[in-house]
């Protein structure tokens, strides 16, 4: 990464994770052992078993991604990509707001970009506030709306989603790196600064609102009987809109921590498009489970996630 902005170096982890996911997720071998995790990682029949293990028996190849494959952990530990999310924000806001020996690390190592448009510091706070807010939230949710699973995930899943959200507490600010060298909180200043402008007013309520969405798609779901068809609400129209609003949500902080003079920011959107890619697969492997439990018709005319495009 030698020669890379910050930035870049976000980016490249988010769309290279995001790449080799899809990847995984063409290849059948390979996507039926390690992508499905909760109600989708249904425990193979006997005679599925039976299958497995003379195929196994058949192919090293098969014996060795099985045993990968095989190496899980609780459902349940989802939470802690929330906490990471929460502590990850803490520690850089505390960075930030101290000019912290880390941060001051980190942007005397870095290399910072010569192009003249930044991220202001006002849409890092903003940004920053936002997504310790979407952790918080989310934390919650997992802790007190969801229903308890006994379903595992894959491993790897677990450790991807950990660098993601470790990734993103550092994203929210990282093209505003250079706007951080010289800068000095101060809470007489905290209130001007942070001022709305015609971006927040219009970008704000959007993830306000995509974040209230989501909330009552968890309550629904938690609601119902462990594995049923969700019919209510946006449900007859999305097979799932928790994950539409999640989209919705980071796509709203990559335009509230756009840099001065930009639409975006490119390092969040980045973020946003590994959501997007991640949950799309997560989206069509529901599909294909709904039809298979409750009939091709359960699903008929419903968009997947996201309305009008997929």
């Amino acid at each position: 990464m030698i020669g890379l902005t910050l930035p870049q170096c976000l980016q490249a982890f988010y769309i290279l994770s995001a790449a080799s996911i899809l990847l995984i997720s063409s290849i059948p071998l390979l996507s039926s052992r390690f992508l499905p995790y909760g109600k989708t990682a249904i425990p193979p029949t006997k005679d599925e078993q039976s299958k497995e293990s003379v195929a196994t028996k058949a192919s090293p190849l098969n014996s060795i991604l099985r045993r990968i494959a095989s190496y899980q952990v609780p459902h349940s530990y989802f939470n802690h990509f929330y906490i990471i999310s929460v502590i990850s924000s803490l520690f850089w806001g505390i960075q930030i707001a101290t000019q912290g020996s880390v941060l001051q690390s980190i942007l005397n190592s870095t290399h910072i970009s010569d192009q003249p448009l930044k991220q202001s510091i006002d849409r890092v706070y903003l940004a920053w506030f936002c997504l310790l807010a979407q952790g918080i939230r989310r934390y919650y949710e997992t802790v007190y709306v969801s229903k308890g699973s006994q379903s595992k995930m894959w491993v790897g899943h677990y450790l991807i989603g950990i660098l993601y959200y470790a990734a993103t507490g550092v994203a929210v600010w990282a093209e505003g790196a250079e706007s951080l060298r010289n800068h000095q909180f101060n809470f007489a200043k905290v209130s001007p600064m942070i001022a709305p402008s015609f971006r927040t007013m219009l970008v704000l309520p959007i993830f306000i609102l995509a974040s209230g969405l989501q909330n009552d798609c968890h309550v629904y779901l938690a609601s119902l009987e462990k594995y049923t068809l969700p019919q209510a609400a946006l449900f007859q129209y999305i097979i799932c809109p928790h994950y539409f609003a999640e989209c919705i949500i980071y796509l709203a902080l990559a335009l509230l921590a756009a840099p001065n003079g930009q639409i975006i920011n490119k390092t969040v959107f980045s973020a946003d498009i590994f959501v997007m890619i991640i949950l799309g697969i997560s989206a069509k492997t529901n599909e294909k489970w709904y039809r298979e439990k409750f009939g091709k018709d359960s699903v008929k005319g419903r968009w997947k996630m996201i309305p009008f495009v997929y």
